[in-house]
């Protein structure tokens, strides 16, 4: 019953004070009387359900972590293929262009912006 019932239900000790619904039992007897054999038919199901759910888990987990390194394959890939390409004015050292005042008319596509490259632009205003 705890098993069935943990985390599914909380009980109000106090006004802010509570708990998870769980029982503590012991099964006390003399030698002999069968206490283990009891046990293991009663945990089996609980055991098994557990290892169904931690089963399924590592399956998403290993999933999520494929998928994260795809995305992250792709995402270096991209910037490889922009950080290669002349920006639209074919001008690919980052200064700004004669009589530009702004990062739109810099010569920098949104593709190609790095630190270095907007540093470049940034120096070559004057700043």
């Amino acid at each position: 019953m705890s098993g069935a019932t943990r985390g599914a239900f909380q009980v109000k000790v106090t006004q802010d004070w509570y708990e998870q619904l769980a029982l503590f039992l012991i099964a006390a007897s003399n030698s002999g009387e069968r206490k283990t054999s009891v046990f293991d038919i009663v945990k089996k199901p609980l055991f098994e359900l557990e290892r169904e759910k931690r089963k399924a888990q590592n399956e998403t987990f290993e999933f999520d972590m494929r998928k994260h390194e795809a995305l992250k394959k792709a995402a270096k890939k991209a910037e490889d293929q922009y950080a290669s390409e002349p920006d639209a004015d074919g001008a690919d050292d980052g200064k700004p262009s004669a009589g530009s005042r702004g990062v739109a008319d810099s010569g920098l596509s949104w593709r190609c912006v790095t630190v270095e490259r907007v540093g470049g632009w940034l120096i070559g205003l004057g700043g």
